[in-house]
């Protein structure tokens, strides 16, 4: 499993409290996925990572890479609209 050594996140200057709770769902989201799904995600989206590269980091396929960020984008989406309070 991928372990991240050093994330480093740009700073914020002034977070709205719509915008920081916005952000706290989004973690929560994140927090309902499986461990896969979630691992593909972080690398991709957050990190920047091609899906070959983490194909490569994880030791899988690009395809199982493309199909765990495929469901994993699935399911917070089928969570958001189930359970979100924002139009």
């Amino acid at each position: 499993m991928w372990v991240a050594s050093e994330v480093v996140l740009d700073p914020v200057d002034d977070v709205s409290a719509d915008g920081f709770n916005r952000l706290l769902d989004g973690a929560k989201m994140m927090l309902r996925l499986s461990a896969d799904h979630r691992e593909v995600l972080v690398m991709t989206k957050y990190l920047g990572l091609t899906t070959l590269e983490v194909s490569a980091s994880l030791g899988i396929s690009e395809s199982a890479v493309k199909a765990r960020l495929r469901r994993g984008l699935k399911r917070i989406q089928e969570v958001w609209d189930a359970e979100s309070i924002y139009p």
